[in-house]
């Protein structure tokens, strides 16, 4: 198994979770509190550039990116209760 990353929020207390592990394509990424979950556990890997770094989820095996590959200046905000 590879190094896996829980990936944290610090100010929010949550984890970068991937809705249900689901494999489709748009499947949001969110904060949530941790649970245990393969969803909620990535593995960072180097790209094959050799300078940049992908991060894939290790429950679907799919990767982070942005909404149809969009540059994002402000990152949308959510609240978790």
């Amino acid at each position: 198994m590879p190094d896996t990353y829980l990936i944290r929020n610090v100010l929010g207390d949550t984890v970068m979770d991937l809705k249900q592990g689901l494999v489709a394509n748009q499947t949001p990424i969110t904060g949530w509190h941790a649970n245990g979950g393969k969803n909620q556990l990535w593995v960072i890997r180097k790209a094959r550039d050799g300078h940049n770094y992908k991060i894939q989820n290790l429950e679907s095996g799919t990767f982070v990116d942005l909404f149809n590959g969009q540059v994002v200046l402000e990152p949308p905000l959510c609240r978790l209760d």
